[in-house]
């Protein structure tokens, strides 16, 4: 393989756990990406013994819909591998674009939490509810689907989980409240049937 891409669970012993066997099993050669929205490769490159081979390559679900890759830079991953990595994402018909260099949640997650962060403010201190804020957001901003909506169809527990890592590493607040209540009660989202809203 010249391209292995790593996509388990959203958590970093998990993803630790695969970069170690891959150091060990994959081609020696091969670029080894990890498919995560927060957690930069230069917290799991040096697992595999060859950081200069590693990357992110960040896909957005779904992946057969989802035309967008970030493609993140290490500090020790190689011109070679940011190009390869490149070219692979463009191969497979879908647009890469570059970080340059690693920052927590990269370009599109960032701006989401902001976004997202704002919403639940706004939804918490009773401006407006989830309804209306994702109703302003679509129809102000050209968004496809609101924040809450957009929460909800990622799954809820994921988000928390993501902001929670955020805050461990001094990158931002804790997760608000509103999504705590949420995730504490089980509802996720879509695949649970409720979340900010609920789904037949």
């Amino acid at each position: 393989a010249d391209v292995v891409i790593e996509a388990v669970i959203e958590n970093f012993d998990a993803k630790k756990s695969v970069f170690e066997d891959l150091g060990e099993h994959a081609p020696k050669d091969a670029i080894l990406a990890s498919n995560s929205s927060t957690i930069a490769i230069s917290r799991l490159a040096d697992f595999t013994g060859r950081p200069e081979l590693c990357c992110n390559l960040h896909f957005f679900h779904p992946v057969t819909v989802m035309q967008l890759c970030e493609v993140v830079r290490g500090p020790k991953t190689s011109d070679h591998t940011v190009a390869t990595a490149m070219e692979f994402v463009r191969s497979i018909n879908r647009t890469p674009v570059l970080l340059q260099k690693e920052i927590w949640g990269f370009i599109v997650n960032r701006v989401l939490f902001a976004a997202s962060e704002e919403a639940m403010r706004l939804l918490e201190g009773g401006y407006a509810s989830a309804e209306d804020i994702d109703v302003a957001v679509q129809k102000g901003l050209n968004w496809p689907m609101g924040p809450f909506h957009l929460l909800d169809f990622s799954g809820l527990d994921v988000f928390y989980g993501a902001m929670q890592d955020r805050h461990q590493l001094g990158e931002g607040p804790e997760a608000p409240e509103v999504l705590r209540k949420l995730v504490d009660a089980g509802r996720l989202g879509r695949k649970t049937g409720k979340g900010f809203f609920d789904y037949d």
